[in-house]
């Protein structure tokens, strides 16, 4: 028969002694996060303050480079991207759609796609676009949507020929 291990705390008063401890253990890791917290605060609003002019800078440099790619869209082509030296500019066409009077949309849908119904409907009596980018155009039109293609402008950083 294995031998018993020999208890760490002998009675009831070393139990409470050790309980009272566990709470002083609480407490003072519960204050080194505090601690931990507010300097990691006070951080970041540093960091904030101090990377605020940049990244102003960084939002209107793209700003530029959008507006500039946009006037001389046809220059970048029909790949609709252009490598240079630093980076990549492109343009990516996306879909979305468009509801026009999502009231009417729903009154549509329980009209004409009943059987559809709660597949092209949310929980929330809203239109579920996913599910209506599926159908065709034509179904669209009579549900009273439309399907909006654009290009999507994106800027890829070369950041190894940056750091070069």
């Amino acid at each position: 028969m294995a031998k018993k291990k020999e208890l760490a705390i002998k009675d009831w008063n070393e139990l409470d002694n050790s309980l009272r401890r566990l709470c002083e253990i609480e407490r003072d890791v519960t204050k080194q996060e505090s601690r931990l917290n507010q300097a990691v605060e006070k951080l970041k609003d540093k960091h904030k303050q101090e990377a605020a002019p940049l990244i102003a800078e960084r939002k209107q440099i793209e700003r530029d480079i959008e507006r500039f790619c946009e006037e001389r869209k046809a220059e970048i082509g029909p790949a609709k991207s252009r490598k240079l030296t630093f980076g990549t500019v492109a343009f990516r066409q996306v879909t979305k759609l468009l509801i026009h009077a999502a009231d009417a949309t729903i009154a549509a849908i329980k009209q004409i796609l009943p059987e559809r119904e709660d597949e092209l409907i949310s929980v929330t009596e809203a239109p579920n676009k996913p599910a209506l980018a599926d159908l065709d155009d034509g179904t669209l039109l009579a549900l009273g949507c439309r399907r909006k293609t654009e290009d999507a402008f994106r800027i890829e950083l070369d950041q190894e020929r940056i750091d070069a």
